[in-house]
């Protein structure tokens, strides 16, 4: 019910091109300047906690009325946080399991070691006797063979020592300061098929130029890291962050960024742009409706 002037003077200072482009546009700041003191309210709130970072998802609860405060929101996210966090854990192999595989490693290494030097002995003690029979020369021959078996397996055992102790350090570097980082999935494209069953809020995605708009629409998905240059069409439905530009680490198919990285990138993006985006969408509607 705002008057064609009220729009005008609401709408000066982004060009349109047609009527309809400035009604989607005046709604999208009346509805920003409605909501303004409640996202002020949530933010000031989130930064005192330090946990800015859950911004966006704690507005969309509120302006969902899914709940009423910051601190049940925040108990909605982590609750379902700490969930998510137990599913990762089952996924990614297991530390103590890793420690367990290199220490048997390490004692079947001795056992073996000890049996080269056995098997060394006792032929420098046959060789050094005066005469050899045939069977001696076969026993001899049978323990250089099996020495030398041993050792090959000793170099297999210890190689494979090495790269599990590689991605024992991989992962303790992965999770050492989980507490303070999120971790999140890798996935190849945003097509049905890599999106399905998925339930995560944010990914790391390799190809944006793959996409479902339905399965992105049907996902719970909100943001995503991405490689290259994010996709328009796809940058309209999600929130894009450009990985080169953060410190991500990556383990087997899983990525994590330090909270307070994450957080100073979603703080940079202000809420006019989010209303932009919105009346851009909305201008799009109506052109695609309009008669020709």
């Amino acid at each position: 019910n705002v008057k064609v002037n009220e729009k005008r003077e609401l709408t000066s200072h982004h060009p349109t091109k047609n009527t309809h482009e400035m009604d989607a546009l005046a709604s999208a700041l009346i509805a920003f300047k409605e909501i303004s003191p409640t996202i002020n309210s949530i933010e000031k709130r989130l930064l005192k906690r330090n946990k800015i970072y859950h911004f966006y998802p704690v507005l969309e609860l509120i302006l969902r009325k899914k709940c009423f405060t910051v601190e049940e929101a925040l108990r909605i996210l982590e609750k379902k946080e700490g969930f998510e966090k137990k599913e990762i854990q089952k996924k990614l192999p297991d530390l103590k399991g890793l420690l367990k595989r290199v220490s048997l490693l390490e004692q079947e290494n001795l056992d073996l070691k000890r049996s080269i030097s056995f098997f060394m002995k006792q032929n420098k003690k046959e060789k050094e006797l005066p005469t050899l029979d045939n069977n001696a020369k076969r026993r001899l021959d049978l323990r250089e063979k099996r020495a030398l078996t041993l050792v090959k397996e000793v170099e297999t055992l210890e190689r494979e020592k090495e790269l599990l102790a590689l991605e024992k350090a991989e992962l303790e570097e992965f999770f050492m300061h989980s507490h303070d980082s999120i971790i999140f999935k890798q996935i190849p494209n945003l097509s049905e098929a890599s999106l399905y069953g998925l339930n995560d809020k944010i990914v790391f995605v390799s190809d944006t130029n793959t996409f479902s708009l339905k399965a992105i629409d049907d996902s719970n998905l909100k943001t995503i890291f991405y490689q290259g240059r994010l996709n328009k069409v796809v940058s309209e439905k999600l929130f894009g962050l450009n990985s080169k530009e953060f410190n991500l680490k990556f383990y087997k198919g899983y990525a994590r960024i330090k909270r307070e990285e994450l957080e100073e990138a979603i703080h940079s993006r202000t809420m006019v742009e989010r209303v932009i985006k919105q009346y851009k969408e909305k201008r799009r509607n109506y052109s695609s409706n309009a008669p020709s």
